[in-house]
């Protein structure tokens, strides 16, 4: 993964015990997607969607019979 005005140029592969290592886009690093571009950006949007969806699995369980403060906690 490259970071600068060359981040699309192609680069030569890297060949550990004879095994390439894939050239990635937008590699995860410590639970944040780190992506390639002119400058150092990082994507939450995958980080958003799993709390979007452990939210919306916890309110599927819980329904619309528990109080605000059961929901909140």
């Amino acid at each position: 993964m490259r970071f600068d005005s060359r981040y699309t140029s192609s680069c030569r592969n890297v060949v550990i015990a004879e095994s390439p290592i894939n050239w990635v886009t937008s590699p995860r690093y410590l639970g944040v997607y780190l992506e390639s571009s002119i400058r150092f950006k990082c994507s939450f949007a995958n980080n958003k969607a799993k709390f979007f969806k452990a939210i919306n699995n916890i309110f599927g369980k819980v329904g619309r019979n528990a109080s605000e403060e059961v929901c909140l906690l």
